[in-house]
């Protein structure tokens, strides 16, 4: 699916023949690194960008027209379709090619006309797998445009007992995308196009949906850009570039280009394996690999790229984290308040043994047995208080490039309650006057993973971190870390709840302010990256 167009599979491959026709210039594209796909808009009927100067329009036949200057250009989508769809019965699936195969054969024994497909997508380089997440789907033949008519063909088979009926894409999209620029230049091009050999600025970008900070930018963009029409008929734009130009845009995304080098070298490593554990596993039906916001990594472009942040990724180019030979998922947040989470109280997935909690303390001391953050006295206590941790940037002296987050370390929001009922009313439903907030259960950081919702006529249980930060937020509080009083009293009602609490984000893994801190007194980005991830290695992948 992700690979629609001829002209998206290699990127290398582009620049060559753009060089090689004799109509690529500007600076060359980085290619160290496998390919990546970024996604940076989608479901869109107009798009508007502005190269900053002469670039190259490449259209999916391999036709290019080359524009002697940048100005702003409209790309409207014209009679735009999704891509038809089919169901499809699926006999069985493995990621082990061979497994595939001995179902094809099995499946034949019992005479099925069946096929063998590949869904999903593999990250070469240089002609080596870094990481596969293909599977291989052996399915009937036949196909139905129906989901019921598939299942009654399902159960008449006994051969089928166990297979599954899917959704299948069964085409291309439709449409057309019209280029016109401000001056007056046209073209109308098939399906999807790229744009290369100068920075593109795009605007009307989204950044931080759904939190405090959610805004729109225009942001400038090297490597190439793809728009295409999508399997569901909008435009979609895709920055296609290496991995190590992608990190480039990731680091400012996500820390303060002026942190010390050894936490953008921490961070660098820590954002280039996060990307190939999850390589090929959360956009599997996307045409982009990950996207530019909290939901994979902030990517901010080339806009915000500066030698430090060059010379951290050089300095560690390849390297990743591994734990007993396998790539580790390194997810990390901004300000952990003083004591990290459990990766299993926050998603609700697997215990991972690099990532448990811990406190945050310079000496990687633990806090005392009788500290529990998972009671309430304790966490208050916690919130209350301001203890000498790494992302206590106060007691470190308060560098500038730290100044930000002081206010994330230990926060307060509050809320009227007729504020609070409405936030609920409108994300779940009208359980009445508020009476209470009531904490269920919490994590070793003293972060909430369950909370129950009191009302005059009715309860709501929420459970997971991120769920519970946004059902008490018109956006979302600044961490689950924290504790709940209720001021004032109206027919015996409270007038208001306040929120009390520490951190900024869900805690798992890297605090990245805590890094910065521990890089100021002079810890190496090995030291910072064993720390939070206990257990983790150093290993060169390419």
């Amino acid at each position: 699916m992700k690979r629609i167009v001829s002209i998206s599979t290699v990127l290398v491959s582009m620049v060559l023949l753009f060089s090689c026709a004799g109509v690529y210039y500007g600076p060359a594209i980085q290619t160290t690194g496998p390919v990546v796909r970024v996604g940076l808009l989608e479901d869109k009927s107009e798009i508007a960008f502005e190269p900053e100067g002469p670039f190259v329009i490449a259209d999916g036949n391999g036709k290019m027209y080359r524009m002697n200057k940048g100005e702003v250009w409209r790309a409207t989508l014209v009679n735009g379709s999704p891509a038809p769809s089919v169901y499809r019965i699926q006999y069985t699936s493995s990621s082990k090619e061979t497994a595939a195969d001995a179902g094809v054969q099995e499946a034949r024994s019992q005479n099925l006309d069946v096929e063998k497909i590949t869904s999903g997508d593999v990250l070469n380089m240089d002609k080596k797998v870094l990481v596969d997440k293909r599977r291989y789907l052996v399915l009937l033949k036949q196909k139905f445009s129906t989901q019921e008519q598939a299942e009654q063909y399902k159960r008449q088979n006994p051969a089928l007992r166990n297979a599954l009926v899917i959704s299948r894409p069964d085409g291309d999209p439709g449409g057309e995308i019209h280029l016109k620029s401000e001056s007056g230049k046209e073209l109308v091009i098939q399906s999807a196009l790229r744009i290369s050999g100068a920075l593109v600025n795009l605007q009307a970008v989204k950044v931080g949906e759904g939190f405090h900070y959610s805004r729109e930018e225009t942001r400038k963009y090297g490597g190439e850009l793809e728009l295409m029409i999508g399997p569901n008929g909008k435009l979609f734009v895709i920055n296609v570039l290496s991995l190590e130009s992608y990190l480039e845009g990731v680091l400012p995304g996500e820390m303060i280009p002026t942190f010390p080098l050894e936490a953008l070298k921490a961070q660098a490593v820590a954002a280039r394996t996060f990307f190939l554990y999850n390589f090929g596993s959360r956009y599997r039906d996307k045409p982009y690999d990950v996207t530019d916001d909290v939901y994979s990594q902030a990517f901010v472009g080339a806009g915000r790229s500066n030698d430090r942040i060059r010379k951290a990724i050089s300095e560690t180019q390849g390297e990743v984290l591994v734990y007993n030979g396998s790539l580790c998922t390194t997810p990390y947040s901004a300000v952990c308040g003083g004591h990290t989470e459990n990766t299993e109280n926050v998603w609700m997935g697997e215990s991972l043994p690099y990532l448990r909690g811990v406190l945050d303390d310079p000496e990687s001391r633990d806090l005392p047995v009788s500290f529990d953050l998972s009671t309430e006295e304790s966490v208050r206590r916690w919130v209350e208080s301001s203890p000498k941790v790494n992302c206590n940037a106060e007691s470190h002296g308060t560098p500038d490039y730290s100044k930000y987050s002081v206010k994330y370390y230990r926060w307060q929001q509050r809320y009227s309650r007729l504020e609070l009922e409405n936030i609920i009313r409108n994300k779940y439903h009208d359980i009445g006057t508020l009476v209470d907030i009531v904490p269920v259960e919490r994590g070793v950081s003293g972060r909430l993973i369950e909370i129950e919702i009191r009302g005059a006529a009715g309860k709501i249980n929420v459970r997971k971190e991120l769920n519970i930060r946004r059902a008490l937020s018109s956006t979302a509080l600044y961490s689950a870390c924290f504790v709940v009083d209720k001021i004032g009293d109206v027919n015996g009602f409270p007038e208001e709840f306040v929120f009390t609490g520490a951190g900024w984000g869900h805690g798992v893994g890297m605090c990245q302010i805590g890094a910065a801190m521990m890089a100021e007194e002079g810890k190496s980005a090995q030291q910072i990256l064993t720390h939070y991830y206990r257990g983790a290695v150093l290993d060169k992948y390419y």
